[in-house]
């Protein structure tokens, strides 16, 4: 846990929570960085005894950190990028789905490339199985651009765009 002190010191400024999910979300993100990856089940695993012993209790408090909604995209957004401090974007989307009990949460995702890690940075909950449509990826996207332009004026952006089956 002490090593975790100093990145729960520099979330206070971008959270109002409690220590225990300032604790967590210092483990979420030591654990995307570790385990490079967003799996839910690995990210449980990478999260060690901050979360339980028991990889299913973690997964399951994983899950219900990801529901809480004191985590908005845009503060997590603001703190990555003041600790990443990235010199460009690449952005990638994808979506993925876990099984949360005898439900399934599917994540539609928007992440940076950052020396190979794709960094999470938005996320939407999809109400239904299987694929994103794409007015719900338009939706994530329009977001992060309103952001990312808004944090970042002189912006510029390009691309290209590869549009999976809906």
């Amino acid at each position: 846990m002490e090593q975790l002190t100093p990145l729960i010191n520099a979330l206070k400024r971008y959270w109002k929570a409690d220590l225990r999910r300032l604790t967590f979300l210092a483990a979420l993100v030591m654990a995307l960085v570790t385990a490079r990856t967003t799996s839910g089940p690995r990210l449980a695993l990478s999260l060690g005894s901050i979360a339980s012993p028991d990889p299913r209790s973690a997964y399951r408090r994983f899950q219900r950190f990801l529901a809480w909604p004191g985590l908005d995209g845009e503060g997590y957004a603001r703190f990555i990028f003041a600790l990443l401090r990235p010199q460009g974007l690449l952005l990638v989307m994808d979506r993925t789905e876990w099984e949360l009990g005898k439900s399934k949460v599917n994540l539609l995702m928007l992440a940076f490339l950052y020396q190979g890690l794709a960094v999470p940075l938005f996320w939407s909950f999809l109400p239904h199985d299987g694929n994103s449509s794409t007015p719900e990826r338009i939706a994530l996207m329009e977001r992060a651009l309103a952001f990312l332009r808004a944090h970042f004026p002189h912006l510029r952006v390009e691309g290209s765009w590869r549009i999976g089956s809906s």
